[in-house]
């Protein structure tokens, strides 16, 4: 009895919410024992405190499983999304401190399941082919000799052999041993083990050799025999290199005496028996006319089409796949057969597969994480380096000034030497640097990595967004436009939580160990990516770069140093004065001389039809104009807010920066959420809609904050304002980004990418300033008041402070202070009072300050468009 298409969709759908309640049960099962039973939480949990880990785990991942269970997508992914970075954390966590072994394990396990679960979930089926790619693409062998194929033969088993069966075991083995998971082993075992070893590789080379001497080809995928062999193992096994490979797994695991390597060589029959057979088998059916091209590729140079979307449609024209599937990843850009259009049905909108989008969502979580591990580095710099916080700081800023001053200039880059290349070369600058800062004997050579970091990302900035419009079209470039912003929440949590964790335990060096392993799997998903070609004709006007280059960092100098070197007079930070006064002022003011400088210099440009370094037609109507003014005033309110609250947990109530991070975690995993989910309103409201009430979301959540807020952020009111303010943040960052990326053409996709960057890396300066400013200046003028009005402070006491340097300060650093002076312990409680007091009152008059700005920015968003989304002028697509 055969099942139809439609029936064998419902069944892999229920399948899906079959898995997620049984999760749902096993956590709340696991729950249970935790708090039970003293033994389950040592095992799963070491020394992790089980209240703060259940305060996040039950929400997200019990209840969410449960909720996707009844079939909702939003929980599915939020329940996978949370499972995939607990697992990611816990192994971290695990082979740091040799804790928590089986809880690593066992959410490893709990994610693989949900990533499959809700891929069935969502599409009724597992997209096995999608994994498909590169070396794994089904190809015959070109046509070449004995000798030659044999050597290849021999180059491809030293490869798989060294990596599947030699670096793999071992890695896991190690985790193995380290975690904690290890178990006692007879020597009769590893002596069987080494006798099966020998054997399988005897009947494998015995395989390999025929293939290449009688098939004319190779075992990989990607080099398949140009003809049937039916003679050595063949003759018996269908199958030899397959089953050989997976024995010699087994018997690797027993020599090795891991019974975690035994499993991973068990998970590989699987993955060859579910994906690569059968696409194996499917292939072989196909016509391929026995040519050296990929079977079931479509001629044609302009097609882009991969080997894999080709043998798809090959499959369905042989009736392999269910009646009426449709392949979602067909572009309207791909030539295909005769056959491939009769037997594909019509769509409203095609599809593309998400794999290149994991690639851009890992690039923007790359440069993120390395920002957001800086900050967390200094001490361990400081301390390595023998070097003051100041010096080891200047990693910091150089990354942000070379990223503000290069990235409209690696936009042309980006558009003179093709997108897709360049990515792959500055990926791989940016693994560069993530070396140099892992092996720096000399805080030089961390500066130098974070200038060449910096250098990378203001070429991959741009790349996001041109690759973005190259790869996805409506929905879907909605929604990939979405994902970049949540990328960036979600590198935020997990550089804190990772990034603190090993900080504490181990040290900052291995911080940009996971910053190295993110550079290499973008280098290695960049492959995935549509490929262009760049165009030698473009330009690049270097009088532009170097204008635009220095205003943005004349900008950001003088706005990140208004607080330390005084906003108008100099204070004693100050590298020099001018005439007394603050050389901050005057580098802000410079740069918007050098700014207006470069825009009368690029509309000069443009009329005598020249190229400019940035096409100002981006900004032509007020519609784009307030997209960018609606983006520099929701990335300066998160720059403030994030500003403000770390510095009032840290310095005002002295937590340790992971407890910072944990009382940020509402406001992040908000952002992250709402930056994904938005694009689904996008169908029903038009962008004016939806970013003045986002903007009224931020401008209520501030005010709720300024009467709310005390000193503990962890009560429900502090938190439901937190959350608040996320939603409307989340929606405005993508929102704006996406007006602006859809109003213009997609050969211009690479400007708006560069205008994002800049307006972001300037916003986040000034954001940042402004609040420390304010909050310094309320915090004075509240301070000199109470001092004078506060009856047991006499004068003589308070002449003995030096009121012209008041800033945040905690409790205890005040009374050592005030211990160096002549004031009694009831007037020390006095002035530790009146500091408690005005800090507070000064948090909740920046807090009103900055709603006031949230509410004036309701008339840039007043004037975003009204379109609805069929309105929306699709760009034409790119050929390659």
């Amino acid at each position: 009895m055969t099942v139809d298409g439609p029936a064998r969709l419902r069944i892999g759908r229920t399948l899906g919410r079959l898995y997620f309640a049984g999760q749902a049960a096993a956590g709340a099962l696991w729950w249970l024992g935790v708090f039970a039973v003293p033994g389950v939480r040592e095992l799963t949990l070491g020394g992790l405190h089980p209240m703060l880990v259940a305060a996040l785990d039950i929400p997200l991942f019990v209840i969410l499983s449960g909720i996707a269970a009844a079939g909702i997508g939003w929980a599915a992914w939020i329940a996978t999304g949370w499972t995939l970075l607990v697992a990611l954390g816990m192994a971290l966590y695990a082979t740091v401190t040799t804790q928590a072994g089986w809880g690593a394990l066992l959410m490893l396990a709990a994610a693989a399941g949900s990533i499959a679960a809700v891929l069935l979930l969502r599409d009724g089926r597992l997209p096995t082919e999608r994994i498909l790619f590169g070396p794994f693409v089904f190809r015959l062998a070109r046509p070449a000799s004995a000798t030659r194929n044999a050597a290849r033969t021999g180059l491809q088993i030293t490869l798989f052999w060294g990596l599947c069966l030699g670096v793999i075991p071992v890695l896991i083995w190690l985790v193995e041993a380290r975690w904690g998971l290890a178990i006692e082993t007879p020597a009769a075992v590893r002596v069987t083990g080494a006798a099966l070893f020998v054997l399988a590789s005897a009947l494998a080379l015995w395989a390999a050799i025929s293939m290449s001497t009688r098939g004319e080809g190779t075992p990989l995928p990607s080099a398949m025999p140009r003809r049937l062999v039916i003679s050595g193992p063949y003759r018996y096994v269908r199958n030899p290199m397959a089953i050989t490979g997976i024995t010699q797994g087994v018997a690797v695991g027993l020599v090795l005496g891991s019974w975690l390597v035994v499993a991973y060589a068990l998970c590989g029959s699987l993955v060859w028996n579910w994906v690569i057979r059968p696409s194996r088998r499917l292939i072989s059916r196909a016509d391929s006319g026995r040519s050296s091209r990929p079977i079931g590729r479509a001629s044609g140079a302009g097609s882009r089409g991969s080997d894999r979307r080709a043998s798809m449609r090959q499959r369905r024209g042989a009736g392999a796949q269910p009646e009426g599937y449709a392949d979602p990843r067909e572009s309207k850009g791909d030539a295909v057969t005769e056959t491939a259009h009769a037997s594909a049905p019509a769509r409203p909108e095609e599809r593309r597969s998400w794999v290149p989008m994991v690639c851009l969502f890992l690039a923007q979580i790359l440069m993120s994480f390395n920002v957001a591990a800086l900050p967390i580095s200094i001490g361990g710099m400081v301390a390595d380096f023998g070097v003051p916080p100041t010096v080891a700081s200047s990693t910091i800023v150089v990354y942000g000034l070379v990223v503000a001053a290069l990235v409209m200039t690696g936009a042309k880059l980006g558009q003179r030497i093709g997108w897709v290349l360049i990515f792959r070369c500055v990926v791989v600058v940016f693994a560069g640097s993530s070396l140099m800062m892992i092996l720096a004997p000399t805080i030089t050579w961390a500066i130098a990595g974070q200038v060449l970091a910096g250098a990378a990302a203001a070429i991959i900035v741009p790349s996001l967004v041109a690759l973005i419009a190259e790869n996805y079209r409506g929905a879907q470039q909605a929604t990939a436009i979405g994902s970049l912003g949540s990328a960036r929440a979600l590198s935020g949590i997990s550089a804190f939580l990772i990034g603190g964790t090993l900080g504490t335990l181990v040290g900052w060096r291995p911080v940009f160990m996971i910053v190295l392993a993110l550079a290499i799997a973008v280098f290695c998903f960049s492959f995935t990516l549509r490929s262009d070609r760049g165009d030698a004709r473009v330009k690049i006007d270097l009088v532009a770069s170097l204008l635009i280059g220095l205003a943005i960092m004349m900008l950001t100098l003088g706005f990140n140093n208004l607080n330390g070197w005084g906003a108008f007079f100099a204070g004693p930070g100050a590298p020099f004065d001018l005439l007394g006064l603050s050389p901050a002022p005057f580098l802000i003011l410079l740069g918007i001389v050098l700014g207006q400088a470069f825009f009368m210099w690029t509309r000069r440009r443009m009329r005598e039809g020249k190229a400019p370094l940035i096409d100002l037609s981006i900004l032509r109507s007020s519609r784009e104009r307030s997209a960018v003014y609606a983006m520099f005033i929701v990335v300066g309110l998160e720059a403030a807010l994030n500003f403000t609250v770390p510095m009032y947990i840290q310095i005002v109530q002295g937590r340790t920066p992971f407890e910072t991070s944990l009382a940020m975690m509402p406001f992040n995993l908000t952002v992250f959420i709402t930056a994904t989910l938005i694009v689904r309103f996008y169908r029903r409201f038009p962008p004016r809609t939806i970013g003045v009430t986002a903007f009224i979301c931020t401008t209520a959540a501030l005010v709720w904050l300024a009467f709310v807020v005390n000193n503990n952020w962890e009560t429900l009111p502090t938190i439901l304002g937190l959350v608040l303010f996320g939603i409307g943040q989340g929606s405005l960052v993508t929102l704006v980004f996406n007006v602006l990326v859809t109003s213009a053409p997609a050969e211009l996709a690479g400007d708006v990418g560069s205008l994002r960057g800049s307006t972001q890396n300037l916003a986040s300066a000034v954001g940042t300033a402004v609040v420390g400013a304010l909050l310094v200046a309320l915090l004075s003028v509240g301070i000199g008041r109470a001092v004078v009005e506060h009856p047991e402070l006499p004068a003589d006491l308070v002449a003995q402070v030096d009121l012209d340097s008041v800033n945040f300060v905690s409790n205890d650093e005040l009374r050592e202070v005030l211990g160096r002076t002549a004031a009694s312990p009831a007037q020390v409680d006095a002035a530790v009072q009146v500091n408690e007091e005005e800090r507070l009152r000064a948090l909740k008059l920046g807090l009103l300050v900055l709603a006031g700005l949230s509410a004036v920015a309701i008339l840039p968003a007043s004037r975003l468009p009204r379109y609805k989304p069929d309105e929306i002028p699709a760009p034409d697509a790119v050929d390659v």
